[in-house]
């Protein structure tokens, strides 16, 4: 877990205090992070080919339309409204679960 965009980045990259970080799984980007958002880091992770095949969740707060289908064109394979509460981000994280670790196969580069 990170604090915003900037050290989304350094923690793909291994850098800083992140350099024995695994490569994730899976991205869980919030749509919003500070100092850089998800939307901006997107193109850096989708265009890096050591990252292109990590699957992104978005996280928003956002049911702007707009935002919905820019993640969409941009490369996300999921956008999901946060839950309003902590029960919700409990039931949330057991769906993920499920689902992107025990269901879905990946291509692992």
């Amino acid at each position: 877990m990170v604090r915003d965009g900037i050290e989304a980045l350094e923690f793909l990259r291994m850098e800083e205090a992140f350099h024995d970080a695994p490569k994730p799984d899976l991205i869980i980007l919030d749509l919003n992070m500070p100092r850089k958002s998800g939307l901006e880091i997107l193109p850096d992770i989708k265009n890096n080919p050591k990252w292109e095949h990590i699957p992104i969740l978005i996280f928003s707060n956002s049911e702007f339309n707009g935002d919905i289908c820019r993640c969409y064109s941009m490369g996300v394979n999921a956008y999901l409204s946060k839950p309003a509460d902590f029960q919700g981000f409990i039931d949330l994280a057991r769906v993920i679960d499920r689902f992107w670790f025990k269901l879905v196969r990946y291509c692992n580069h």
